[in-house]
């Protein structure tokens, strides 16, 4: 299971890059997650400061998550 997640995590992370490379964005966040303590890793943000992009990636990733390789399994280190 941890391969598969690693595998799955790998692509999330390069897919993610290079959508973001592509749009222009210097960063992306994932609000809807938590930290390891619990708390959310964006504590706040000043609306209309963001920009949600949730449907583009699930749409991106959806298909790509489902092919994963876990012989991938190795941490990835995205390269914008």
């Amino acid at each position: 299971m941890a391969v598969k997640m690693r595998s799955i995590l790998n692509t999330l992370i390069a897919e993610i890059a290079k959508y973001a490379t592509a749009k222009g964005f210097d960063l992306v966040f994932d609000v809807s997650g938590f930290s390891n303590t619990g708390l959310p890793v964006i504590l706040y943000a000043k609306p209309g400061n963001t920009t949600d992009i949730t449907d583009e990636i699930i749409k991106l990733l959806c298909p790509k998550i489902e092919k994963a390789d876990p012989k991938e399994a190795a941490p990835v280190v995205p390269n914008p």
